[in-house]
């Protein structure tokens, strides 16, 4: 619609229809979690005192003066807060600039403006959040816009005809059905645009302000010894794991590879600059190769915001699928995709299991790995009294090992069977001067996996074993509703590998295993409902949120082959009826979907003639005639009745239009005064646009 079929402003209350599209907007982008929660404060003021002064506006809100200094000041204070996220500061803006419309209360030619900030939140929310909650609202958005547009307009045409008194009667049932229909209609023809609409994956900010990122601090390239306790006091969901080849791994050998590290200077630990960053070629409907074998078993893996954009990895994984843009190792062998730290992404790993230490070999030989900077793995902090600490431990027990293996094994079986886990590790030393490590090994062995698998690693070390420590998650808890592995910052866990001649590395735990897992919780209905809400969640980010052009390829693929299935049926079935092999239950379902469609049609006639009788579309049609007729000059004064406009328009058009016109006037009249419905209001105002134009 142009502006200019809107010369004349329409008065009166905002319609309710209009208030419902700037709140759902607002809610839309509020469930992103990015905008500052006095933005949506303020928001929810100027919502509230749009509906209590909303049938009696004050005499402010019907000056231009207090918009002009409000605008000045959203745009002054976009200005103020803006931190370098473009999204976040038009969203803002967005919601700023609507709350001032709603506020005004002077006649309005037109609400696209107020539409259009509203759709500028949806569209913004729609990037910033992955709330699967999203959908009902964008619903209830489309509701409110197609109505408040709709009323508008039949209120501007009523305003325009000189009947301003008809413009408060236009909200009937019949327009109510209508925006409905109009909504349910958008709706399913947005399916198929979004399905086949070409997209990029971006891999835009999903998190919003609240990702939780910052407390991931165990992920980053250095780790202050007690950092993933912190994670461990987190209960929100890190990881969703399907298990897509193989079979689902045992709650207690569960273990997702975040990041490796190899130099600890006594109070933390950090990865070595002189590893080597190496990224990797993306192949097509493959992804990364990172070694030659193909692993047999897979999972795909859902994981939310996470620094430096870790991809947690399980087991020997050879390759990682998905939509990663980029992929990249460090030299202890932990994997980034770049840009992602902010986004929740989706991928895919092909695996085969690790060695552990149940696994290795008796005789098994540790050996530095090829690699330049190998003798990194054998660092120790330079301490004299925790080296000889250390020593004094490893004396202890190693002193009768027959092999590197055994050494491992000792070491990993002492530390858990003398030492208690604890969330409460021992307090660090004021003026530093002591490691924790040291406190740890001496005074009772009681602190959470980090000091165990510290210890290990120094340790092991000591003994000239080459080993590093891995900081990841391991455990989780399977989601009975979407049979699906969730992992929670409280699985966050560190544990050892060490380097030996035939196995690669091999990873040992020496935390309390039956301490660290985490209770199971209780399947009660509280618990339930909470995997039903997991699984819905998950379910829409892998199909609507994640949905790209990877996505788009399978479901070709897919089509393809039954296209083809289909094909292969039609051309067989001649033969098979001829040999009388009848596939039981053909005829029925063929027979069952024709009465199917026959009575969707019937139904659908049904509607339409009821819909066409309402008496809405009757009010409707004379006041487009009204438009028409105002358009030549002919418009009704307010004191004049139908009858006495009709008696002008006669004087002032053909005859022939007078007389279309005068039945408009009847059937106007007879639905207005007499509750009768006319079927030939449409057909009359179309007889009289055409005669108008000669």
């Amino acid at each position: 619609m142009s502006r200019k079929e809107f010369r004349v402003p329409v008065e009166g209350p905002l319609p309710l229809g209009a208030v419902l599209t700037a709140a759902m907007a607002s809610v839309i982008l509020g469930l992103s979690g990015a905008l500052p929660a006095w933005i949506l404060c303020l928001q929810a003021v100027a919502m509230l005192t749009t509906m209590i002064l909303r049938e009696k506006a004050m005499p402010w809100q019907s000056k231009a003066l207090p918009f002009i200094v409000g605008s000045f000041g959203v745009g002054l204070l976009c200005l103020i807060t803006y931190d370098g996220r473009i999204l976040i500061t038009v969203g803002i803006a967005a919601m700023l600039f609507q709350a001032l419309l709603l506020l005004n209360a002077r006649p309005r030619r037109t609400r696209f403006p107020l539409v259009g900030l509203a759709l500028t939140q949806v569209l913004v929310g729609s990037i910033l959040t992955t709330n699967v909650f999203y959908a009902i609202f964008v619903i209830l958005f489309l509701l409110g816009t197609l109505w408040t547009l709709l009323l508008h307009t039949l209120q501007a045409e009523a305003f325009e005809s000189g009947d301003p008194e008809s413009a408060f009667r236009v909200a009937t049932r019949g327009l109510i059905t209508m925006t409905l229909a109009s909504t349910l209609v958008t709706v399913l023809m947005a399916v198929p645009i979004f399905v086949v609409l070409p997209r990029m994956h971006t891999h835009l900010d999903h998190s919003g302000a609240g990702s939780g990122q910052g407390n991931q601090a165990g992920f980053s390239d250095r780790v202050r010894l007690g950092a993933l306790g912190e994670i461990r006091s987190d209960p929100s969901i890190q990881m969703r794991i399907y298990v897509d080849e193989g079979p689902v791994p045992v709650r207690s050998e569960a273990y997702w590879r975040g990041m490796s590290f190899d130099h600890f200077d006594g109070w933390e630990w950090s990865v070595s600059p002189d590893g080597e960053i190496s990224g990797f070629t993306y192949m097509p409907r493959h992804g990364y190769q990172l070694r030659s074998k193909t692993g047999g078993q897979a999972q795909s893996i859902v994981r939310e915001p996470t620094i430096r954009g870790v991809v947690f990895t399980t087991e020997v994984t050879q390759l990682v699928g998905g939509g990663l843009n980029s992929l990249d190792m460090d030299g202890n062998e932990s994997l980034f995709a770049p840009h992602t730290e902010r986004a929740q992404i989706t991928y895919s790993l092909r695996f085969d299991p690790q060695p552990s230490s149940s696994s290795l070999g008796t005789g098994a030989t540790a050996v530095l790995p090829q690699d330049p900077q190998a003798k990194r793995y054998l660092q120790l902090p330079e301490s004299p009294e925790l080296s000889a600490t250390l020593e004094r431990l490893v004396a202890k027990i190693t002193g009768d090992a027959t092999s590197d293996a055994d050494k491992a094994r000792r070491i990993e079986g002492y530390l858990q069977t003398h030492g208690v886990y604890s969330n409460q590790p021992p307090a660090l030393d004021e003026d530093l001067s002591i490691s924790p490590i040291q406190g740890f090994l001496t005074d009772g062995l009681e602190a959470h996996c980090e000091y165990f698998a510290t210890s290990m690693v120094l340790l092991a070390r000591t003994a000239n074993l080459p080993a590093r420590l891995v900081n990841g998650f391991a455990g989780g808890r399977e989601n009975s509703v979407g049979e699906f592995i969730e992992v929670a910052g409280s699985d966050a866990h560190s544990w050892v590998e060490i380097h030996f001649a035939k196995e690669g590395w091999v990873r040992f735990d020496p935390t309390p295993a039956d301490q660290r897992l985490s209770a199971m919780p209780d399947m009660g209905l509280g618990r339930r409902l909470a995997d039903t809400a997991g699984a819905l969640k998950l379910w829409w980010f892998r199909h609507v949120i994640d949905f790209n052009s990877n996505t788009q390829m399978e479901m070709v693929e897919a089509g393809r082959i039954q296209v083809s299935d289909l094909y292969q049926f039609i051309r067989k079935r001649p033969q098979e009826l001829e040999e009388g092999n009848r596939q039981p239950g053909f005829v029925p379902t063929v027979s069952l979907g024709l009465i199917t469609m026959l009575l969707v049609a019937i139904l659908s006639y049904k509607l339409y003639a009821k819909r066409i009788q309402d008496p809405i579309f009757i009010n409707v049609h004379y006041v487009k005639a009204l438009a028409l007729l105002r358009r030549r000059g002919i418009r009704p004064q307010r004191t004049q009745t139908a009858r006495d406009f009709l008696t002008v328009v006669q004087a002032g058009v053909p005859t022939q239009a007078a007389a279309v016109f005068e039945r408009l006037t009847r059937s106007y009249e007879a639905e207005r005064y007499g509750n009768r419905n006319s079927l030939t209001a449409g057909e009359e105002l179309r007889e009289l646009r055409d005669i108008l134009k000669q």
